[in-house]
């Protein structure tokens, strides 16, 4: 089963209730479709995410099930030195962090 069949599953039966904060399960569905097709024109092999946990890390991880990628979060609260060899062997990715 793919992750996006459980996002669809929602969005089709119940997609005007909250799925996160004040996102929808049909919003959160549209959000990640669009940002899967960006991501694909990137042609990246990967999605990375480095950030604290929001309505980012749904959204990226049904945008990697649309796109056929994996989602890679990663731990920013790492060392640099760990951190930049944690996005290093990601590469080509495309990397999502927030502030």
């Amino acid at each position: 089963m793919k992750t996006t069949l459980l996002l669809d599953i929602a969005a089709d039966a119940a997609g005007d209730r909250r799925a996160f904060g004040d996102l929808t399960f049909a919003e959160l569905r549209h959000h990640a479709q669009l940002a899967a097709s960006w991501i694909m024109e990137q042609a990246a092999g990967q999605i990375a995410f480095l950030g604290l946990n929001g309505s980012v890390v749904p959204t990226l991880l049904f945008a990697s099930g649309y796109a056929g990628l994996p989602f890679c979060p990663l731990n920013y609260r790492l060392p640099d030195d760990k951190l930049n060899q944690l996005v290093a062997r990601t590469a080509p990715s495309v990397l999502v962090a927030d502030d």
